[in-house]
């Protein structure tokens, strides 16, 4: 296409309306997890031992670095939504970081046996937990 003629097709569409910041969206789709989640709680309810584990430090540190991972990626992915990813191309690597600290918690608790890994469940036949984790990670993240 001849600039002359983009340049006219442009002008004739008239001003645009901008697109919204990229903190504004992640807001907006952090508030969407975050109901998500609490529609999810209301049917699966709290794990039984909810409240000797929130006295866990280790468990407070786990919880903290998945909601930083969550929040990093969002505001990671809203900057990657924009064309020219905000001049910041650098965000994407951003959600690495507390992944990486999330992932070695996990492998330290699975090495010292506080987690129950996931053939575990299905060799016990302890379908809830794949349940579980399908709801609560699985399908937020294709959404």
């Amino acid at each position: 296409m001849d600039t002359n003629a983009f340049i006219s097709q442009l002008a004739a569409k008239g001003a645009q309306k901008p697109m919204q910041r990229p903190l504004l969206v992640a807001g907006k789709w952090l508030l969407l997890l975050a109901a998500y989640f609490a529609v999810v709680t209301m049917f699966t309810g709290f794990r039984p031992d909810i409240a000797a584990k929130w006295q866990q430090p280790l468990y407070l540190i786990e919880l903290a670095a998945m909601l930083t991972t969550a929040i990093t990626a969002a505001v990671a992915a809203s900057f990657l939504a924009l064309p020219d990813v905000g001049q910041r191309p650098w965000i994407r690597f951003v959600p690495f970081v507390p992944l990486m600290f999330l992932g070695g918690l996990l492998l330290q608790n699975m090495a010292n046996g506080n987690a129950m890994p996931l053939i575990e469940c299905i060799r016990l036949q302890k379908y809830q937990c794949i349940l579980l984790l399908i709801l609560f990670s699985l399908l937020p993240g294709i959404f």
